[in-house]
């Protein structure tokens, strides 16, 4: 289950990136 709190926070860095660059 640890792999998709992975993926999330992976998601979620990707798209703050994206909005506050």
């Amino acid at each position: 289950m640890k792999g998709v709190l992975f993926i999330v926070a992976s998601l979620t860095a990707f798209a703050t990136g994206q909005d506050c660059p």
